[in-house]
């Protein structure tokens, strides 16, 4: 749950962290001072919905007339922000996007195979439990049945 600061001073991880309701009431309280209208929280998880980013949504708030005039900080939001709203450009925004893409497939690669690998070693932990219980229930079944280990 969000509490907003008197300092109005904050990350981006502190609004993008939250999810739903409360990420849009995060925002609000946060940007803006106050709690959501209707209609706002409507109209952000709605754009949440449609797959519109977090930072995209914190920007457009902090970066509205009235965010402005509120003042509030938020460290870490005016470049990633930039980017959002330069994606959505028609053609600049779709070679941009392909660009980062491009450079971040190394990141991406490295994900999956760290991703890939906690997948098979689950994998392989679940396919051997049952073995191993059977061993450990035999082993104590063989060490009641040594005379003088009876219960």
């Amino acid at each position: 749950m969000f509490q907003p600061n008197d300092r109005k001073d904050y990350s981006l991880s502190t609004f993008v962290d939250l999810n739903g309701v409360d990420f849009v009431s995060g925002c609000y309280g946060g940007l803006l001072g106050r709690a959501p209208d209707g209609n706002g929280l409507g109209h952000y998880l709605d754009l949440l919905r449609r797959g519109a980013s977090k930072v995209d949504i914190v920007g457009r708030i902090r970066f509205s007339a009235e965010g402005r005039h509120y003042g509030a900080r938020v460290h870490g939001l005016l470049l990633p922000f930039v980017f959002h709203t330069m994606v959505r450009v028609p053609v600049v925004g779709y070679v941009l996007d392909f660009l980062v893409t491009l450079f971040t497939l190394p990141l991406l690669k490295r994900r999956l195979r760290r991703f890939e690998d906690a997948a098979f070693t689950e994998e392989t932990w679940k396919a051997d439990a049952p073995h191993d219980l059977e061993q450990r229930l035999e082993a104590v079944d063989a060490n009641q049945r040594e005379p003088g280990n009876r219960a």
